[in-house]
């Protein structure tokens, strides 16, 4: 594993891990909260791996994430402070999601290696602090890459 946490968020979608990435304030927590929200209402497979801060390694060839040991099983609901959520103590990433101050009408699907050796993983660039759009994109995110994401 890596020796320090990156800033981040980490959570399981089905069976998709997700990576989120931004500065802090950038709303990163909270489009998790909607995301696992989301699906658990449609009866789908939505958990946490961390938030805040992200331990990522390389195992076969795999980029996983893991929680900081301090921070297991903790997120930051704004304006409750940290609280307790299900979460699993690793995870596969397949999607990186960066929420940039890049406003583009068509947001950029480029791809990105996370750790030196690690493959290349789909990398979704959206606005941060705008929940609906967030949400909206990475949905569309999943959906155009379904057939290589084991959703």
């Amino acid at each position: 594993m890596v020796d320090t946490p990156i800033h981040a968020s980490a959570l399981v979608l089905g069976t998709t891990g997700l990576l989120l990435r931004g500065p802090s304030g950038s709303g990163k927590s909270m489009l998790c909260h909607h995301l696992i929200a989301t699906h658990r209402a449609l009866n789908r497979h939505a958990v946490w791996i961390a938030d805040d801060r992200v331990h990522l390694g390389l195992h076969h060839g795999r980029i996983i994430a893991k929680p900081v040991p301090e921070l297991e099983g903790l997120a930051e609901f704004r304006g409750l402070g940290v609280q307790p959520v299900d979460y699993v103590d690793s995870a596969v990433i397949d999607l990186i999601i960066d929420l940039t101050g890049v406003e583009e009408r068509v947001p950029e699907t480029t791809s990105l290696s996370l750790v030196a050796g690690g493959p290349d993983l789909p990398l979704l660039r959206v606005p941060p602090r705008d929940l609906g759009v967030c949400a909206v994109l990475v949905a569309e995110a999943f959906h155009s890459k379904a057939r290589t994401l084991r959703l």
